[in-house]
């Protein structure tokens, strides 16, 4: 299963990236893994499948776990009752959603973005440094 779209737990395990198919049949969850043809039923109360899930811009958000900042995030699925991170390094994490937070920076808002650029190049004159470049400034005796 595709796992930016779909999250698939079993027994609270995820199990998306293994699963080939999954249906639900009268009460129960048929589910095949991928290189083998046994289908294998599990009782509904086992599988929790959750899709569609909202794609939270992790250029402008901060994570954070028990108050602690989580870095190295490529991608924030919000599936709902889970968030599952896709990291930089390919490694993907599920946590309950109420186990983080996810806060918006001020960079993703223009008017505040807009007042940060202009702070930048203030500080730029006064320093006689480009902050953008790191070179001397050019407005700079």
């Amino acid at each position: 299963m595709n796992i930016k779209e779909n999250l698939i737990l079993i027994k609270k395990e995820d199990k998306t990236e293994q699963i080939y198919y999954c249906k639900y049949n009268q009460g129960k969850w048929d589910i095949q893994y991928y290189n083998n043809q046994k289908v294998y039923t599990y009782n509904e109360h086992n599988v929790i499948w959750l899709r569609d899930p909202n794609i939270i811009d992790s250029t402008t958000s901060i994570v954070y776990e028990n108050d602690q900042p989580i870095s190295g995030i490529n991608t924030i699925l919000d599936f709902g009752t889970y968030i599952k991170i896709i990291f930089n390094s390919g490694f993907n994490k599920i946590y309950p959603a109420s186990a983080i937070t996810i806060e918006q920076t001020t960079l993703s808002n223009p008017k505040e973005n807009s007042c940060f650029d202009y702070l930048k190049t203030l500080a730029s004159s006064v320093s006689g440094w480009d902050l953008g470049t790191g070179n001397p400034s050019q407005n700079y005796p």
